[in-house]
């Protein structure tokens, strides 16, 4: 079962234009996240970061809701990638990243975060 969803996801491309200008497809499970930057979606990988023309709630849609989870309405993080999660003094949750970036949960995604992964 686990190398039938592995295999799933693994087929599984998303299309962005590199920094070069070039479009390249991108295997699901190398997107670290996917997050609004000044107006544009932009995904990143290990490797390099890439342009969408989808929406964040498009991509949520298409992605496996199994392997990304939701932060905010405007970022879609990899399951595999979360380090741990931090309670702020204010309340929000600060997410750590494998990559060493750390970002937050919105109010309004708080409920599903506690819901589905801080069980």
């Amino acid at each position: 079962m686990a190398a039938n969803i592995s295999q799933l996801t693994n087929s599984q491309l998303i299309a962005g234009i590199s920094p070069r200008g070039t479009r390249e497809l991108v295997p699901v499970n190398q997107i670290i996240r996917i997050h609004t930057d000044a107006k544009h979606v932009v995904m990143e990988t290990k490797a390099t970061t890439y342009t969408l023309p989808q929406r964040i709630y498009q991509l949520k849609q298409l992605l496996p809701s199994d392997l990304f989870l939701q932060l905010s309405s405007g970022e879609l993080v990899n399951r595999q990638h979360i380090r741990h999660f931090s309670l702020t003094p204010s309340g929000l949750y600060q997410v750590l990243l494998s990559t060493g970036a750390t970002t937050f949960v919105s109010r309004r995604c708080m409920q599903q975060i506690r819901k589905e992964f801080l069980k």
